[in-house]
């Protein structure tokens, strides 16, 4: 418990503890959603009914799962109400997750949810009334991303306690990540009379438990309290940057970028292209996307390239016969073993002339590399501009270890909006999400495209940049028609 928790995190349990009502602010990547799980956890270990509302649908199955198994109630508020709606003998079951939204669609329309998705006063009513009437309620309710919150839905979120004067109710915010044209403060939100009668924490979460390294330097210019930085996170975090001037560039810059990605993750396990439009994702110029990651292929089409003939401009000279090589998209053991049996051979059998050749290799190391034509090539790790001798080129073959720098297999990847993942396709699927249904999220890789984005004031822009840079974890690649980073 001490080691998964800062001193920060644990002050703020022990306040929850303590008091019935508790507002608790803190920056992002600082464990408010870690902390609501918790607290929703402790909550039913000692026997009280728990519901869990948050914005976004999509945070609110990302609970679900983490919560799986528990009797612990999640949903979206919007859901929540049109599901009480739907079930007026039961408005307490709204929460449950067989009954809520599975993939991001509104019980009320079959549609891809959006930001602007709001019950309308009246709808809040009939909920409001519903749950009032309700024969169980609950024990405690925990709001998380408290901040998009609107005014108005108050007074259903303190309906669901059974008891007013003794249930618990606990708010996680960040006023940062305001972005919304309703988003207020909760002070003002929750009225005079009731934020009086929250507890505010006695410390705020101020440490940066996600960011580090270059991201946390980013984000730390655009969130006006500047967040402290946990220091076991100071060598992470690698920020990276294209810029374009063009919507044809535009496109070459995003595929240098997952270009880039790949290098640091397999088949981008953990990135997303998080798109700045502002449209919903199902609309974005980037849903549909195909890109031809640069790698390895038996078929030699365009942006694509057989590892069998970057090894035959080198091997060729020598006498090696292409036809003794598989036609596998990446070299097998037998491959390995007929190369390594010709170069020892031939070195073998040319000892003497080439012991009279200057050679590097004791001192140097080769690796493969793919140049923007899509062509193999060796070169020199310390000094790319040496020629290869004759000499090194064998003993580079002989060895078991040739085939390890070259690029991967051949991928075709398409951007994806998240609901719309298929189980099997030809395509690897690159998951594609907009800054409102990403909100309170977050992934070891983020490639953020800051195309066709307009904010009518500087606030939002700078809360809508701090909330979407600091989703990444371990990567931030930006995709940009001027340096965020000047």
């Amino acid at each position: 418990m001490v080691e998964r928790f800062t001193k920060e995190q644990l002050t703020i349990l022990a306040h929850i503890q303590n008091n019935r009502w508790a507002l608790i602010p803190g920056c992002t990547g600082s464990g408010k959603t870690l902390l609501a799980m918790e607290t929703a956890r402790r909550l039913q270990g000692a026997g009280q009914k728990v519901l869990v509302l948050c914005y976004s649908p999509f945070l609110a199955k990302d609970l679900r799962h983490q919560l799986q198994g528990s009797d612990i109630r999640i949903s979206d508020f919007n859901t929540f109400v049109h599901t009480i709606l739907q079930n007026p003998d039961q408005p307490e079951m709204a929460a449950i997750p067989t009954l809520g939204r599975t993939q991001g669609l509104r019980p009320k329309y079959d549609r891809p949810w959006t930001q602007f998705d709001v019950p309308s006063d009246y709808e809040l009513n009939v909920a409001l009334s519903r749950m009032l009437h309700a024969p169980q309620r609950f024990d405690a309710v925990i709001v998380d991303e408290g901040h998009e919150f609107k005014p108005e839905w108050w007074d259903l979120v303190e309906g669901c306690l059974s008891d007013i004067h003794t249930g618990r109710l606990v708010i996680f915010y960040d006023d940062n990540q305001a972005i919304y044209r309703f988003s207020l403060q909760p002070s003002t939100q929750l009225g005079t009379q009731r934020y009086a009668e929250l507890a505010l924490a006695p410390v705020v979460l101020s440490r940066n438990c996600r960011n580090g390294g270059d991201i946390f330097n980013l984000i730390q210019q655009l969130h006006p309290k500047s967040p402290l930085m946990q220091d076991s996170l100071a060598g992470e975090g690698s920020v990276k940057e294209w810029v374009f001037t063009s919507e044809p560039e535009l496109f070459n810059q995003i595929r240098q970028a997952i270009t880039a990605a790949e290098q640091v993750s397999s088949k981008l396990k953990g990135f997303v292209v998080l798109s700045a439009e502002n449209v919903i994702v199902q609309q974005s110029k980037l849903n549909g996307f195909v890109f031809d990651a640069p790698g390895l292929s038996a078929s030699g089409e365009r942006g694509q390239v057989a590892w069998q003939k970057g090894l035959m401009q080198y091997l060729r000279r020598f006498g090696f016969i292409m036809d003794q090589l598989s036609q596998a998209p990446f070299p097998t053991g037998d491959d390995l073993r007929k190369v390594n049996q010709f170069c020892t051979a031939y070195s073998n059998q040319h000892r003497n002339e080439l012991n009279r050749q200057i050679g590097y290799l004791a001192q140097y190391s080769l690796s493969w590399s793919m140049d923007y034509y899509g062509e193999l090539h060796l070169h020199w790790n310390q000094d790319a501009s040496l020629e290869i001798p004759a000499r090194d080129l064998l003993y580079f073959f002989s060895a078991s270890a040739w085939h390890q720098t070259l690029p991967p297999p051949h991928r075709r990847y398409r951007l994806t909006p998240l609901e719309e993942f298929p189980a099997q396709t030809e395509y690897e699927n690159l998951r594609l999400v907009d800054i409102p249904s990403f909100k309170g999220l977050e992934a070891e890789g983020v490639i953020f495209v800051f195309y066709n984005y307009f904010a009518e004031e500087k606030f939002k822009l700078l809360a809508n940049l701090y909330s979407s840079l600091s989703r990444a974890r371990q990567w931030l690649y930006i995709v940009t028609p001027y340096s965020l980073l000047e």
